[in-house]
């Protein structure tokens, strides 16, 4: 059963002065972010990366949320935890089953460096477990990610 998690929530940007406020570094948290389109996603990170935005993972994050883990100013905090499942197109706006996409999960995979994506195969995370308006959402904790991935 997938926890309940709002898509977005407690999401905050806050501002740190570096070196007497000669460098100024953005940081974004994603505390509870239940996925979505992973075009959006992919667009929305790549944002956050041109701008040097640091994102640290401190709650839920879910689905395609769990792609900032492809890029190299993220960090994960002890209380994170990251949910995976193969990439799918619902029927009726998934009020009805859903079909499993191979080119949605491939881009995922593309987009989680190597050793994240050992901890994820290890999980079966982009496996299909099944499910019937969704895939089944395997969790697993930041903590099991490399040290390079912890805050």
């Amino acid at each position: 059963m997938i926890p309940s998690v709002k898509k977005g929530a407690a999401v905050g940007i806050a501002v740190a002065a570096l070196a007497g406020g000669a460098a100024v570094i953005k940081t974004t948290y994603i505390d509870a972010d239940g996925g979505g389109d992973i075009v959006a996603y992919t667009r929305r990170y790549d944002k956050l990366y041109q701008d040097n935005v640091r994102v640290v993972v401190r709650g839920a994050c879910y689905s395609s949320c769990t792609m900032v883990l492809g890029y190299p100013n993220t960090c994960l905090e002890k209380d994170a935890v990251l949910g995976f499942h193969p990439g799918y197109v619902p029927y009726l706006l998934g009020l009805a089953h859903y079909t499993i996409s191979d080119e949605g999960t491939q881009v995922m995979r593309e987009r989680y460096p190597s050793d994240a994506l050992e901890v994820i195969d290890r999980h079966h995370g982009l496996d299909n477990k099944g499910g019937w308006f969704r895939p089944v959402i395997t969790l697993i904790p930041g903590s099991e990610f490399p040290h390079r991935y912890q805050c």
